[in-house]
């Protein structure tokens, strides 16, 4: 089989895996648990595992928000680093550390060819695929922090008996950790999922599930477990109104050490290729992948450079808002989406984020090296 049947088929058995755990008939073999809740909307659960069963642990939380399919989706497919940090941040908080997406594509659920982050807008049934690395502020102050390399797939199923539709996010270990990055981290592994049920167009119900084989991570997986529920209705709505495209502070950029090749052609970095930083994602990339441009900001028009693949993401977003302009009823665009030309701070999109100062001119061309028993229903 091809890579991408491959990945076609590994992604596809763990969503399918998920959604029976959380919706099927899979939910109804374990005895769960309350351990905390917040309202009738929110609620976490913890497995209850027979004496004889391997150690580890399951955690299911459930929450009923208002949102929908497509805002779930936008959420949990995010191509860049910056918006990968931003979603981490927005729902973990101070727990998050560092993240980065290492690759992502989209494959076609009935050609199962890929296609690039620079195509066409894909279909929801599409299956989004990413691998992803983060670092998370460990429970305890004398032990590292932890960090966990995944794979993550993304699709939406469709109900052949009801309008009704299923966003199922998953997580899966990847095989090894990322050898770029560097060993300051205690690298760990679980499975983590978000299922997301239309109960009505614009009603949710969402199930998060985590699981793992070593009980000592159970506090951490909580934790993350909750934030993800408590957050993410606050989250979705912080990043569904920056209309505007990313501009990353230098503190925020993609540290030199984490990158040995270009995030986009591979090449290796030497005394002739050098790394170049995209002011919008914060990745690290060579010259033949990214051009300098001038952008419109708040303080006047200012040239920045710009790796490829968020350039071809704004000339799409650009064509995409003046195809909205010329639809049939004749009505025009609200002001506000001009501002998808903008490019704003990631800083001033996370509340409470470090308010760095914007690099100048000059340095846009510097090189930078409580218990009860219950049934989940």
């Amino acid at each position: 089989m091809s890579g991408s049947t491959t990945t076609f088929v590994d992604a596809t058995s763990a969503l399918v895996t998920l959604l029976d755990n959380c919706t099927g008939d899979g939910r109804y073999a374990v005895e769960w648990t309350k351990i905390k809740e917040k309202g009738p909307a929110l609620q976490l659960f913890k497995a209850v595992r027979p004496p004889q069963a391997t150690p580890g642990f399951d955690l299911h939380g459930v929450l009923d928000t208002t949102a929908t399919i497509a805002e779930m989706r936008a959420f949990f497919t995010p191509r860049l680093t910056s918006n990968f940090k931003a979603m981490m941040k927005l729902l973990h908080g101070a727990d998050f550390v560092d993240g980065a997406v290492m690759s992502s594509s989209t494959i076609g659920t009935s050609s199962s060819s890929s296609s690039s982050s620079t195509g066409p807008p894909a279909r929801d049934d599409d299956l989004f695929t990413s691998v992803t690395w983060c670092a998370l502020k460990s429970p305890s102050l004398l032990a590292k922090d932890k960090s966990l390399s995944m794979h993550a797939s993304v699709r939406v199923f469709n109900k052949p008996s009801a309008h009704t539709r299923t966003l199922v996010y998953v997580t899966t270990p990847t095989a090894t950790p990322p050898p770029s990055f560097p060993h300051t981290y205690a690298p760990i592994q679980w499975t983590f999922g978000v299922v997301v049920e239309e109960m009505a167009p614009s009603s949710l119900r969402i199930s998060c599930r985590c699981s793992g084989g070593d009980p000592s991570l159970l506090a951490l997986a909580t934790r993350v477990v909750w934030n993800t529920l408590k957050n993410l209705p606050h989250a979705m709505a912080t990043l569904g109104h920056t209309k505007g495209k990313v501009l990353v502070s230098q503190s925020q950029w993609i540290k030199d050490e984490y990158r040995r090749e270009c995030n986009q052609c591979r090449a290796d970095f030497t005394t002739f290729r050098r790394r170049h930083h995209c002011r919008t994602c914060g990745e690290i990339v060579c010259s033949s992948c990214s051009s300098i441009h001038v952008a419109a900001l708040a303080r006047g028009p200012m040239k920045i450079r710009m790796c490829a693949t968020c350039l071809d993401e704004t000339t799409h977003s650009r064509h995409s808002v003046m195809t909205q302009g010329s639809s049939v009823d004749g009505r025009r665009s609200p002001p506000e989406s001009d501002h998808s030309f903008s490019l704003m701070r990631l800083a001033d999109t996370i509340g409470g984020a470090a308010r760095d100062a914007i690099p100048d001119d000059d340095e846009m061309f510097a090189d930078h090296g409580a218990y009860h028993r219950a049934t989940i229903s």
